[in-house]
C-alpha cells in the first residue's frame, strides 16, 4: 500500500509534535542548532519509523523529564586506562541520570545497564566501575551498579576465532578479595518459613565460583548458602580449585574394559576427603601392589617378616610399620604382651647394651625425634612418651635410676636428665629441661617434681661440697626475667632460705643512709588478691597485709622488676592461660633498710633523751628557785625575756579560762617549741614544734582540759629555754 504525499506530510507533523512532547531534549538541542532530530517515514516502500539525528549527536529516550536511555553517536573515550576506546552505536540505559551527562564514561559495550544502588548517587564509580574493563569487551552487554561490574558476550582472538564470556569484576580498591561471588541460582515459589532451598529469599544454589585473590579461583559443587547458613551465619567458600560440598562424584561410563596395567600411579581420597596421587607400588599386599610392606607371618601372629619380596629401591621399607604380638601396628615398632598369667616382672621392651671404653657416648635407647624436611612442624613433639597405668604400690611414668657398683666413681651420676637446647636464631615461647606434672585427687601428698637427695653419716666424706634435693641454676645474665626457681601458691623452707652474703663476692660497699627518710615514703596496705580473677596463678586467699609494688617502686625502685609470665599451653598446643606481665617486689631486700632506720631512729632519741633531762634539770631549778636566774631561765619580765635576748614569750589573757594565747618572736632562725609543764615540773604536752625563720608568732591554746592552777610554758629555741608563768582559772 502506498501512501498519498499528503498523508505524508501530515504524519510527519504530527510525529514532529508527538517529538517535541516526548522528547524534549532533543527538541531543545534542535532549537540550539544541534542538527535536527526529527521523527518521520522514510520514502521507501518499506514505511518503517526511523529516530534520525543528522548532526551525529547522540538520540536519547526521556520518561518524566529524566533521561533513562541513551543511543551513542560515533566517539571514542578512555575506559580504566585504555584510550580510544570506540561507542559507535553503543546504547546504554539506567535510571541513574549522571550516567548520561557529559562527564559519564557512556557504554562500555553494545549494551550497557547501569542500575542504582543507596549509595552516593553523586559518586559516578559507583554505577560505572571500570577496574575490570578490557577493550575486547564490545559485542555484548556490559552491566555495572554496587561498584562491581560484568561482561556477557564475545570476546575476539583474532581472525575467525572468537570465545563467550561470563566474565565479573569485583572492586580490590576499595574491598579485599573474596566480597562478590559468582553464583548460579534456581528459585520457585516463595515460602516464608524457608531459610535456605529454591523457595527461599535467596534460591537454590547450584554451584559458586569464589575468588579469594587475583591469582585464584576456586569452584565450589553443592549449596554453599545453605551451608552459611548451618554454620551459625559464617560464610563457608569453596578452598579448591573443585570443591564438592556433599554428595559424591559419579562417572556413569568410563571406556569399555578400560584396564591399563602399565600406570605407576592411582587417586586416592585423605581424611579431609581430598583426592591425591599415590604410587601403587606402595598399595598394601593383595590390592595390586608389587607387595614390598611390613606384613604379619600368617601362621605365627607373635612373629614378624622384616620384609615381603626382594629389595625394592622404589619402594623403601621406612615408611611401614612394624608390629610384634600385634597384626594392627600403628607405630614403626608396636609391641604388644598380653600374659594369660602372671610369671613375675612383665616387660614390654628390654635392651641391654654393653658398652666398651672406646666410644664417649654409651646408651641403652636413643630417640630422636627429628621433622622431616620440608614438613610443617607438629603442635608436639615428644622424644620419649612412657605411660603407666593403675599400678598397685607404685606409678612411674619414668623411673630413672644411676647405679654405681662398689668401688667404683665417676664425675656425675644422673637418674634423669631433661635438656632444652636452643641453638643460636632459634625462638620458642617456652622452654623446659624437666617439665613436672601431677594432677587429680589424691589422698596423702601431690608433686610435680620431688627431689630427694639421701645420705647416712657413714657415707659422708669431708670434702662432700653439698647435698641438693632440687638445684636450678640461670645461667646468663642478662636476661631481664631470669629465675633459677618460680614458684606460684605458698611455699615453705624448713630452715630458711640462705643467700650470698660473704664480702669477698662484694664490691663497692658504702653505708646506708637516709634509711628512715625511705621507709617514712612507703605507704603499707591491706587487700586481698584477685583470685577468681586469675585462678591459675597461685594467689592466696584472704585478707593480707603489705606494699604495693608501684608506690614502692617511686621510692625504692632496685627492689621492683618487671615479670613475665608465660603463657600455660596443655599437651595438645591450646593455650589455657594467657601470657601476663606484673610488677614483683623484693621483701628481704627492705631488711637492711629497717635495720638502718632503727639505727637512725636510736640515735635520734638518745640525743632527745639527753636534751629532755638537760631541759627537766633546769626546769626543776627554776621551779626551786623561780627568781634566781642564771642568765638562760627568764620568767620575771611581762615580755619574757631581759635586755639583749632575742627570744620573746608572752601570754594574754593570763590568768585566762579555757583558752589562752602564746605569743613569740624569733630574732633568728631556729628549731623552735612550746612546752607545757605542770606547777612540780611535769612535762604535760608540746603545743608547737617546728624550724622557723626569724619573726613574730603566736599559737591558741585550749586548755579545756587543764585543772585550774599554775603551768609552766616553756619556750625552746635551738635547744635553749625561756619560761613563762601561766595561770588557769575557774569559771
Amino acid at each position: 500500500m502506498r501512501t498519498n504525499n499528503w498523508m505524508r506530510h501530515l504524519a510527519w507533523g504530527v510525529l514532529g509534535l508527538v517529538s517535541q512532547q516526548a522528547f524534549p531534549q532533543a527538541t531543545q538541542d534542535n532549537n540550539n542548532g544541534g542538527g535536527g532530530s526529527f521523527l518521520g517515514w522514510n520514502t521507501g516502500a518499506n514505511q518503517t519509523l526511523e529516530v534520525k539525528n543528522e548532526a551525529n549527536q547522540p538520540i536519547q529516550w526521556y520518561t518524566d523529564n529524566i533521561p533513562r536511555m541513551r543511543l551513542y553517536r560515533s566517539q571514542s573515550t578512555n575506559i580504566n586506562g585504555y584510550p580510544s576506546i570506540r561507542q559507535n552505536g553503543y546504547l546504554g540505559l539506567s535510571d541513574v541520570p549522571i550516567f548520561f551527562q557529559p562527564s559519564g564514561l557512556g557504554p562500555f559495550s553494545r549494551i550497557h545497564l547501569v542500575d542504582t544502588t543507596n549509595a552516593d548517587p553523586g559518586d559516578l564509580s559507583t554505577y560505572t566501575q571500570q577496574l575490570g574493563f578490557r577493550p575486547w569487551m564490545r559485542n555484548g552487554i556490559t552491566m555495572t551498579g554496587n561498584s562491581d561490574q560484568c561482561y556477557m558476550g564475545a570476546k575476539y582472538n583474532g581472525r575467525d576465532s572468537s570465545d563467550i564470556v561470563l566474565q565479573w569484576s569485583d572492586n580490590p580498591g576499595d574491598q579485599p578479595w573474596g566480597a562478590d561471588r559468582l553464583r548460579f541460582l534456581f528459585t520457585t515459589r516463595k515460602i516464608t518459613s524457608r531459610a535456605y532451598g529454591a523457595p527461599s529469599t535467596e534460591g537454590l544454589e547450584s554451584f559458586r565460583v569464589y575468588v579469594p585473590n587475583d591469582t585464584s579461583a576456586f569452584v565450589g559443587i553443592g549449596d554453599w548458602w545453605r551451608a552459611t547458613v548451618l554454620n551459625a551465619g559464617v560464610t563457608v567458600d569453596p578452598s579448591e580449585r573443585l570443591d564438592v560440598l556433599d554428595r559424591t562424584i559419579r562417572i556413569r561410563r568410563l571406556i569399555h574394559d578400560y584396564n591399563n596395567d602399565t600406570l605407576s600411579r592411582a587417586v586416592v581420597v585423605d581424611g579431609d576427603g581430598r583426592l591425591h596421587w599415590r604410587r601403587i607400588d606402595t598399595w598394601p599386599i593383595g590390592s595390586g601392589g608389587s607387595g614390598c610392606e611390613w606384613a604379619m607371618n600368617p601362621g605365627s601372629p607373635n612373629h614378624v617378616y622384616t620384609a615381603v619380596g626382594a629389595a625394592n629401591a622404589s619402594c623403601p621399607d621406612d615408611n611401614e610399620n612394624v608390629g610384634i604380638g600385634n597384626s594392627n601396628p600403628i607405630a614403626k615398632l608396636d609391641i604388644r604382651r598380653n600374659p594369660l598369667a602372671s610369671t613375675g616382672d612383665e616387660i614390654g621392651l628390654r635392651v641391654t647394651t654393653f658398652g666398651n671404653d672406646q666410644g664417649t657416648l654409651n646408651l641403652g635407647v636413643h630417640s630422636v625425634l627429628q621433622r622431616a624436611s620440608g614438613a610443617s612442624a607438629a603442635a608436639e613433639h615428644t622424644g620419649v612418651l612412657s605411660v603407666a597405668y593403675d599400678g598397685v604400690v607404685r606409678n612411674y611414668g619414668v623411673f630413672g635410676k644411676a647405679f654405681m657398683s662398689n668401688g667404683q666413681t665417676t664425675v656425675n651420676s644422673t637418674g634423669v636428665r631433661g635438656e632444652c637446647v636452643l641453638q643460636t636464631g632459634s625462638t620458642v615461647s617456652t622452654a623446659h629441661g624437666v617439665y613436672g606434672y601431677s594432677t587429680g585427687k589424691v589422698t596423702g601428698a601431690s608433686y610435680g617434681v620431688y627431689g630427694f637427695a639421701h645420705t647416712t653419716p657413714s657415707d659422708t666424706l669431708p670434702n662432700t661440697p653439698r647435698y641438693v634435693g632440687v638445684f636450678g641454676k640461670v645461667q646468663h645474665s642478662n636476661v631481664a626475667n631470669r629465675w633459677a626457681a618460680y614458684f606460684e601458691g605458698k611455699g615453705f623452707l624448713s630452715v630458711g632460705p640462705w643467700v650470698y652474703s660473704d664480702a669477698s663476692l662484694k664490691a663497692d660497699i658504702e653505708p646506708l643512709e637516709g634509711a628512715m627518710g625511705l621507709l617514712q615514703q612507703l605507704k603499707p596496705k591491706t587487700y586481698r588478691f584477685q583470685v577468681a580473677e586469675h585462678p591459675n596463678i597461685g594467689l592466696p586467699d584472704g585478707s593480707h597485709m603489705g606494699l604495693l609494688a608501684q608506690d614502692v617502686e617511686e621510692v625504692i625502685p632496685g627492689v621492683v622488676e618487671e615479670v613475665h609470665r608465660p603463657a600455660d599451653i596443655d599437651s595438645t598446643g591450646v593455650v589455657t592461660t594467657e601470657a601476663m606481665s606484673f610488677k614483683a617486689m623484693n621483701y628481704t631486700a627492705l631488711i637492711p633498710l629497717v635495720i638502718a632506720a632503727v639505727k637512725e631512729q636510736q640515735t635520734t632519741i638518745e640525743a632527745q633523751g639527753a636534751q629532755i633531762a638537760q631541759l627537766q634539770q633546769a626546769l626543776a631549778a627554776c621551779c626551786a628557785n623561780p627568781g634566781a636566774g642564771d642568765g638562760r631561765m627568764h620568767t620575771g619580765e611581762e615580755d619574757g625575756t631581759t635586755e639583749g635576748d632575742a627570744r620573746k614569750l608572752s601570754i594574754a589573757p593570763n590568768p585566762f579560762e579555757e583558752q589562752t594565747t602564746l605569743y613569740y618572736t624569733l630574732e633568728k632562725a631556729g628549731r623552735a617549741q612550746l612546752l607545757v609543764n605542770s606547777s612540780d615540773g611535769k612535762q604535760l604536752r608540746v603545743l608547737h614544734e617546728a624550724t622557723q625563720q626569724a619573726g613574730e608568732f603566736q599559737h591558741v591554746w585550749n586548755t579545756t582540759e587543764l585543772a585550774p592552777g599554775l603551768y609552766y610554758v616553756t619556750l625552746l629555741v635551738d635547744g635553749e629555754p625561756v619560761v613563762k608563768k601561766a595561770v588557769k582559772v575557774a569559771r
